[in-house]
């Protein structure tokens, strides 16, 4: 027969946050930012704002240029020289093949990049909630 242990009861460590060490390695991190944008190919799309009229498929603002730069289950990172404001709805086409695939959703949350190459560029990232 084996034994059952109880799960052991873990203590709190205590962290001194004011420790030299500490404090040492905590500023070498301050500057970093973090993105996953390294780990997904960007494709270009073509970015609609606005509601769709349904007689001409035509959107109420043009189609203006961005990348797709990241994208899992429901939810886009896309990157525009363009600002768009938070709850828009919003139309992604990118090329599939011969054909062009069409995406609605809301944008969720939107910023400037941090990156060198996105200030110099003038680069804003923008979550989008896919429909």
């Amino acid at each position: 027969m084996s034994e059952h242990k109880p799960p052991s009861k873990k203590t709190a460590s205590r962290v001194d946050w004011s420790e030299p060490h500490l404090e040492a390695l905590l500023k070498k991190t301050e500057g970093w930012l973090l993105d996953n944008r390294g780990s997904f190919l960007p494709q270009d799309i073509e970015v609609r704002i606005g509601w769709v009229d349904t007689m001409t498929s035509s959107s109420v603002d043009s189609a203006r240029p961005g990348s797709l730069v990241w994208e899992h289950d429901q939810v886009m990172v896309i990157e525009t020289n363009f600002t768009i404001e938070q709850g828009e709805l919003i139309r992604i086409e990118r090329m599939a093949g011969a054909s062009v695939q069409t995406v609605c959703g809301t944008l969720i949350e939107s910023r400037p990049g941090k990156r060198v190459n996105d200030v110099e560029k003038g680069i804003h990232l923008h979550w989008v909630n896919m429909r």
